[in-house]
């Protein structure tokens, strides 16, 4: 899984990608947001990690693992409940306003980033429109700044008519088998 993985950041390393990562396997998602750290900071970029306390603190063990001290002071952590509901709702607009004013520092100073984020979101079955808007505006960002951003969504929580809204808005899918190349890529519809 770590070489799809891979291999999709090297194909998005000089001119960004939107990719969403729909998982099912909880312990493959935390081996695969750890490589992504490692081979971000190994590469020179500074990474904005949008995620739970839960697996944060099994990501935070595991890094200490694999990165120096230094190191780690390139990973920046964003509790992910307080950055989607910030507003006390999730409002794409203020979603992808809080996203901005994140990157912005590193970005305006010309410091490679990096971002990942887990999507969650309690039992509101109303949002997923919202989500849908939310990652069609941030797919526009990403492209805009030429920035590698993961999304990361819990397949076994995740709405099958959520599954093709989120297609339509990302460069690549990523799942534990296979990457896929989608509409908003070059390489459309090609397997890794």
């Amino acid at each position: 899984m770590a070489n799809l993985l891979s291999g999709l950041i090297n194909q998005y390393t000089n001119c960004g990608g939107h990719i969403l990562y729909y998982y099912k396997n909880a312990e493959t998602y935390l081996e695969n947001v750890v490589h992504f750290l490692r081979e971000g900071v190994e590469s020179g970029f500074h990474i904005m990690l949008v995620e739970n306390d839960r697996n944060l603190i099994e990501i935070n063990k595991r890094l200490k693992l694999e990165l120096s001290e230094n190191q780690r002071t390139q990973v920046h952590y964003i509790n992910n409940f307080d950055f989607y509901y910030a507003n006390k709702c999730f409002s794409p607009e203020a979603v992808v306003q809080h996203f901005l004013t994140n990157i912005g520092p590193y970005i305006n100073n010309h410091v490679p980033v990096w971002t990942w984020g887990l999507v969650e979101w309690g039992d509101n079955k109303e949002i997923t429109s919202d989500i849908a808007d939310y990652e069609k505006q941030l797919n526009k960002l990403v492209k805009e700044k030429g920035l590698i951003s993961v999304c990361a969504y819990d397949a076994n929580r995740t709405p099958e008519t959520l599954k093709p809204l989120l297609m339509k808005c990302h460069t690549a899918m990523l799942t534990e088998d296979e990457v896929t190349f989608l509409v908003n890529s070059p390489e459309k519809g090609s397997i890794l």
